[in-house]
Order: C-alpha cells, then sequence, then structure tokens
C-alpha cells in the first residue's frame, strides 16, 4: 500500500509539467513560451528590461508612464533574468521543478499537521494525499508557472518553513526564526502580496506557538508581531511612494476614468464606435473593453493560455476543494462545541487565517493557494466528525447548524466580493491596453504618413474574446465572440482575414493589422499563415513591421504582385 501512495505522490509532483504545453490557436500542440498572465507582470518584465539595460527602473520609454508597482520585484526579475540568460523556457523549467517539490513538501506537512488533530492515523496518508493533489490542480496555483519568478519559491519557503517549525516546536522563538522572518517579511512586501500572505502565515504560527507554549498572550510574541509588521508595511510603502508618488496610497487618479471621459465627448456615433484619427485607438479600445468585462467569468479562463484544455477538470477540482474546505471549517467548530476542549494552537490558527480573509478577502482568494495544504489538512477533524465522535447528540447538532448556515452566508458574502474585485482588476488591465494600441498607431503612421492611403485593422485577441475589427471611418459589422467550446474560433479568424484581405487590400492600399498580446490569437495565426490558410497566402504576404516589446505587434499586410 505504501508504494502504491508513493506512485500517487510522484505522479502528483509531475503535474506541473503540464504548463510546458497548450493547444494554440489552431488546435496544435505547442510550447508554452508565455512570460506573464496579467497585465501586472507586463509592467515587472519592462522595468526588468530597463534595470537589465542600465537605464533605471523607469518604464517611461516603454510604457508612456511610470508604472506604481514596488521595485523590488523588478530588481528581482532583473537579477533572475540574467542568470538564466533572459530565457523564458529556462525560468519556466524552475518555475515547475520548484512546483513539484513544494507538492512534494506540502504532503509531508499535511501529513504532519493530520496527525497531530485526528487521532485515527490510517487516514492520515490519504488526506494528505488528496491534499497534495488539490494543491497542484488548483489553477491559481499551475498559473504561476508561466509567472517568470517568486510566488513557486514562496511557496516552497512557506511549505518548508512550517515542517521545520512543527519538527523542531523549540525553533519556533528562536532569535534565528525571528531574523529569518523579518527579512522574509520586508521582501515579500517589496514584491507581491503572495509573498506577504506567505509570510504572515508564518507570523500567526509565531504568535500562536508562544501563547500554546506559555498558556498566555505574553507580551514578547506580540511585539516580535508588530515589529515585523511595520517593517514590511514601511517596505512596502516606501517603495511604492518611491516608483510613482502620483500612484501612491497618499494621491491617485485613474487613466481608465479619463478615457471614459473622452469616450463620452462625442467618440462614438448613434452606437456605432467610430474612431476619428489613429490618436483615438486607445479611447476605442478602453470602450470596447468595458464591454467585454460583461464577460468577466470568461475573461478570467484567458489569463493562462492552456487552462480551456483542462477546464472542466479545474471546475471540479475547485467545487471539491471548496467542499472539503466548509467541511474542515464545520468540523473545526464541531470539535470547539461538541467536545468543549480546551482551544490549541491549530485552532486559533484557524480564526486567524479566517480574519485575514476578511480583511484582504480578494488577495486570500487570489493567492490562498500557498496556504492551500494547510487548511485542507484540517479535514482530519472532519474524519472526526463522520466518524461520530463529535456532536452525537442531537442538542450538539442543533449547535452546529447555525454555525454553518452563518458560515455558507460568509463564503457566499466573499464570493460576491471577489467577484466585484476581479472587474476592478480588469478595469486596471486596459491602461496596457492602450498604451499598446497608442504605440502602434505611432508605428503605423511614421510608416505610412499619409492616412488616407492607408486602411488600418485594429485586431485585439485574448484567448477567448475579441475587439472585432475597425477600418478607420468604415467599420466592420461586429462579429459574434468566437465560441472557444464549439472549436469554431479558426473558421472566425480566417472569415475575418479573408473580408479584410479581398475587400480592402486588393484596393491597393497598405492593410496594417495591430494585435496586442503577441501570444494571443492573431500572433499565432500570423507567424504561421502559410500553412494555415494556403489560400490566402497564395495572394497575400505578411510582413512583420515590428513587435512593440512584448505587448503588442504590427503586421503590413500586401498583395504579392505588388510587393514585386
Amino acid at each position: 500500500m505504501r508504494a502504491f501512495w508513493t506512485m500517487v505522490l510522484l505522479v502528483l509532483c509531475c503535474v506541473p509539467a503540464v504548463t510546458w504545453v497548450h493547444r494554440d490557436d489552431l488546435g496544435r500542440w505547442a510550447i508554452n513560451r508565455t512570460a506573464m498572465s496579467a497585465p501586472d507582470e507586463f509592467s515587472y518584465l519592462l522595468m526588468a528590461r530597463s534595470i537589465a539595460d542600465g537605464q533605471g527602473i523607469s518604464t517611461l520609454g516603454y510604457l508612456g508612464r511610470d508604472t506604481f508597482y514596488p521595485p523590488g520585484y523588478p530588481l528581482q526579475l532583473a537579477a533572475w533574468g540574467k542568470a538564466f540568460g533572459f530565457s523564458i523556457e529556462a525560468m519556466h523549467a524552475c518555475n515547475v521543478v520548484t512546483l513539484g517539490i513544494a507538492a512534494l513538501v506540502a504532503f509531508f506537512l499535511s501529513r504532519a499537521i493530520v496527525r497531530q488533530v485526528c487521532r485515527a492515523r490510517y487516514f492520515s496518508d490519504a488526506i494528505a494525499l488528496l491534499t497534495t493533489a488539490l494543491f497542484v490542480t488548483n489553477w491559481h496555483v499551475l498559473e504561476t508557472a508561466i509567472f517568470v519568478f517568486s510566488e513557486p519559491l514562496f511557496m516552497l519557503i512557506t511549505f518548508a518553513w512550517l515542517g521545520l517549525s512543527l519538527k523542531w516546536p523549540k525553533w519556533w522563538m528562536s532569535p534565528a526564526q525571528t531574523a529569518v522572518l523579518a527579512v522574509l517579511a520586508v521582501a515579500a512586501a517589496a514584491t507581491r502580496s503572495a509573498g506577504i500572505v506567505c509570510v504572515l502565515a508564518m507570523l500567526t504560527f509565531v504568535v500562536f506557538a508562544a501563547i500554546r507554549e506559555r498558556k498566555a498572550v505574553t507580551p514578547r510574541p506580540l511585539a516580535i508581531a508588530l515589529l515585523i509588521t511595520l517593517l514590511a508595511a514601511a517596505a512596502y510603502f516606501i517603495t511604492l511612494h518611491k516608483v510613482s508618488p502620483e500612484k501612491s496610497p497618499f494621491a491617485g487618479t485613474n487613466t481608465a476614468n479619463s478615457y471614459s471621459k473622452q469616450l463620452a465627448n462625442g467618440l462614438t456615433d448613434g452606437g456605432r464606435l467610430t474612431p476619428k484619427r489613429i490618436e483615438d485607438w486607445p479611447n476605442l479600445a478602453v470602450h470596447v473593453s468595458n464591454l467585454a468585462l460583461s464577460h468577466a467569468v470568461d475573461a478570467a479562463e484567458s489569463f493562462v493560455p492552456w487552462y480551456r484544455d483542462v477546464e472542466p477538470k479545474a471546475a471540479l477540482l475547485s467545487a471539491v476543494g471548496k467542499a472539503v474546505l466548509i467541511l474542515a471549517l464545520v468540523g473545526w467548530l464541531g470539535s470547539l462545541i461538541g467536545r468543549r476542549r480546551q482551544i490549541a494552537l491549530l485552532d486559533v490558527y484557524i480564526a486567524g487565517y479566517a480574519a485575514l480573509y476578511l480583511l484582504w478577502p480578494f488577495n486570500m482568494t487570489r493567492f490562498w493557494s500557498p496556504l492551500l495544504p494547510i487548511m485542507l489538512a484540517f479535514a482530519g477533524i472532519a474524519v472526526d466528525l463522520v466518524g461520530g465522535r463529535i456532536a452525537q447528540t442531537r442538542v450538539g447538532m442543533l449547535r452546529l447548524a447555525p454555525t454553518t448556515l452563518l458560515l455558507l452566508g460568509l463564503l457566499l458574502m466573499l464570493s460576491v466580493q471577489e467577484l466585484r474585485l476581479q472587474l476592478g482588476f480588469y478595469q486596471r488591465r486596459l491602461n496596457y491596453v492602450s498604451d499598446s494600441l497608442a504605440r502602434s498607431a505611432a508605428t503605423i503612421k511614421k510608416l505610412s504618413p499619409d492616412a488616407s492611403n492607408t486602411i488600418v485593422a485594429v485586431a485585439g485577441g485574448d484567448e477567448h474574446f475579441v475587439f472585432a475589427w475597425y477600418l478607420n471611418r468604415d467599420p466592420l459589422p461586429t462579429s459574434p465572440r468566437p465560441n472557444a467550446r464549439a472549436g469554431n474560433r479558426d473558421e472566425f479568424v480566417k472569415d475575418m482575414l479573408a473580408r479584410l484581405l479581398t475587400d480592402r487590400a486588393q484596393r491597393g492600399k497598405r492593410l496594417f493589422v495591430v494585435s496586442y498580446f503577441t501570444h494571443g490569437m492573431f500572433g499565432d495565426i500570423f507567424r504561421d499563415f502559410d500553412r494555415a490558410y494556403p489560400e490566402l497566402a497564395a495572394q497575400y504576404e505578411i510582413v512583420r513591421v515590428q513587435q512593440h516589446e512584448i505587448i503588442s505587434a504590427t503586421w503590413e499586410v500586401r498583395r504579392r504582385d505588388q510587393a514585386k
């Protein structure tokens, strides 16, 4: 039996390797060369490139403005990128290996926690494997593999730190541990919120361990926790203010709102989007993007190119994970009510995690994956509940029911709050699209000064929705959003290309196609145009004009007889 569990564990540790490949927009399996999955990553990579080139941290030369993210992460990226020669494949491989090791450590950590809270050790291996499986198949976890750096390493550090703390309890309050925790807190605060969540998990263990050992709240652990929290907050706000004062917590502006005001001043005409000038494209992109926000749930999937291939399985596993989480929390509450036992370290830790969840709902839901093994390991308490050892009396069950309803209501409220914050996250993302299209417009204007002889098509493809095409003052009718699950996306793009090339380029005018997110739909199409559409390729030639760093690219389409 132990050999079987070992084989299952090894298979689970290999799951992150699935992020190495994905189905491209032509339906073929290809190596996943995506280096980012959110607008944050755009700015981080641009800042890292600027640092590596010796130009400082400013992104004015790339985006036309500075970003408001702390400089710790791009500094980290610049150093990490140089170590790997700025190879996306090499950094991706490192993340995959790191996640595999983190899954192995998570298994042993989960098993240790289960054995502490559950007397029936027969279930410890099975529950630990379930926890590990839910961890490595969670799409937030797998998403970190295509980040360039940070999250997988923070997960591994968190699991290893907690495992060592359980193995050697006296180390919890040692000066060495305090020093390590302080350094990690400052580093996490200056980089990404995922690291902050991990450090908060360690911090709660320090405080609650002291409470457990001394049977009372003493000043020392609270002072340590307060000091580390202040150091982390200072690192975050100082670096945030240093990068871009106008985007710091002390003053702020909303670029998207200014675009919306410009749109209200006449960019739309009778419900039809009619860009009057090339310079209006960024405003137009924001307007169309706001319309696309109605598909926020589908758009969320587009952050990971391969996610649509595993979507049904991921949705099922996510539902199972939430069910187990609810069962674990209910079991914990039942253990307190039914047995009236003394509150221990793990009980207080669950309460602390729930408080963090309430105070920081978005980041706790998006970055709860590093703590997933810890939370789901409390399913061991739920085993006690199912076994009938807790709340056996009718009175005990009646006392447990209101708590369960309250917990379900709380989770529902947090889900709604998360959706609202996700919408705000997409709104922020539009700024990058606008800057990207503005740079593309400048390139086209430089290549073809006579705008009257230039037909321009703006293509925005982000895996699941298309912004549509706009040809100066004569826009094509808005085409339906391609249905990725129906497999008609290839036909949709082919139809759009055929209409554009046949109706416009044959008139002798130069046709430019702009695609933001170069790894997206149209980028894949143009890179393999000859093989994808041989009929069109026989008449037209697609020439790469310029790639605008990592955000967008512009192609010029010409008839082959004109090119000769």
